[in-house]
């Protein structure tokens, strides 16, 4: 019976929400992630047809687009991608634009690249609609409070976020009760899937970045240069102008380039030793139940042993 509560409880919606949904123009943004597709499973379980749209920012991983175009799309339709027309490379545009990359203290990324695509979207259409998006309290302290229905004043419209009371594990249930394979990027490890990296990954998610995809780490070194030696163009005194770099000041010691702070992240605490064992991927299949699936069944989805260079699977239980 316990069982059976949990189960209603994570597909509960009201009456007049679903009424409220169904009478209107209902617009889901979708990311790719765990929390925007258990909301297309929630609309999709109550009947409520819904709109989907993409903010992309240019700078998610090639596996994200993917897993929208094979898995998403084909279960609820097409998606809508929204770009800001100023920037049609998303990041890398951005950052030439701004002369800087995004920090904790000026995080212009979200704004630009998200935030004013979808209000330019918005604006452009002949209709007012309701906004849903997959926003949990337990994420953050800066979504704790949250609210489920929210008017955005600016855009005259609606925003309903029907996950603001789920828990991590209540989105792996739906996916599982859903039948729809999570975002691959998870099972490697990854705590997030939009922006990768995002200016706010963790010491393990720049190891995850790295050892998954090298290339995003060549990419920013590349641009952290070209922006220094802008930078140093423009200035009366090029010897005083510190090192542009994607993460600011991280590495306790304060890294000076995101190859510094990739071999800070594959040391333990402390930032000295080598980790002698790298559980993320594990982690990360454990998590979901599905180590033992074809999507762990890869190259990333690894445990790596550093002194003795070379990797192997740890099995779990499967997903089913």
């Amino acid at each position: 019976m316990k069982n059976e509560t949990k189960a209603q409880n994570i597909w509960s919606m009201t009456d007049d929400e679903i009424q409220t949904l169904k009478d209107s123009r209902a617009v889901l943004s979708m990311s790719g992630g765990k929390d925007s597709t258990a909301c297309a499973l929630l609309l999709e379980k109550h009947g409520i047809p819904f709109e989907r749209v993409f903010m992309d920012t240019g700078w998610e991983h090639p596996i994200l687009y993917e897993y929208i175009e094979t898995v998403l799309e084909p279960r609820f339709g097409p998606v809508t991608r929204i770009k800001n027309e100023k920037f049609p490379n998303g990041m890398v545009d951005l950052v030439r634009h701004k002369k800087m990359f995004p920090s904790r203290l000026t995080r212009f990324c979200t704004q630009e690249l998200k935030v004013f695509p979808f209000e330019a979207w918005v604006k452009a259409q002949d209709d007012a609609v309701v906004s849903i998006v997959g926003i949990r309290r337990q994420e953050s302290g800066a979504r704790s409070e949250a609210e489920r229905w929210q008017f955005n004043e600016s855009l005259g419209i609606d925003t309903f976020r029907p996950l603001v009371d789920h828990s991590f594990n209540d989105i792996i249930e739906m996916h599982r009760q859903g039948d729809i394979q999570p975002n691959p990027l998870y099972l490697q490890g990854a705590e997030r899937v939009g922006c990768y990296p995002c200016i706010f990954a963790r010491k393990s998610e720049v190891d995850q970045v790295a050892r998954a995809w090298p290339g995003r780490i060549e990419e920013i070194a590349a641009l952290e240069e070209e922006l220094t030696q802008k930078a140093k163009q423009r200035s009366n005194d090029p010897q005083l102008v510190h090192p542009r770099t994607f993460f600011h000041a991280r590495s306790g010691a304060g890294a000076t380039s995101i190859k510094e702070v990739v071999e800070w992240s594959k040391t333990a605490f402390g930032g000295r030793q080598l980790k002698l064992f790298d559980m993320t991927a594990r982690d990360g299949c454990t998590r979901w139940g599905m180590c033992e699936s074809p999507l762990a069944n890869s190259e990333l989805v690894k445990i790596r042993e550093s002194t003795k260079e070379q990797t192997k699977c740890i099995t779990r239980k499967a997903w089913a």
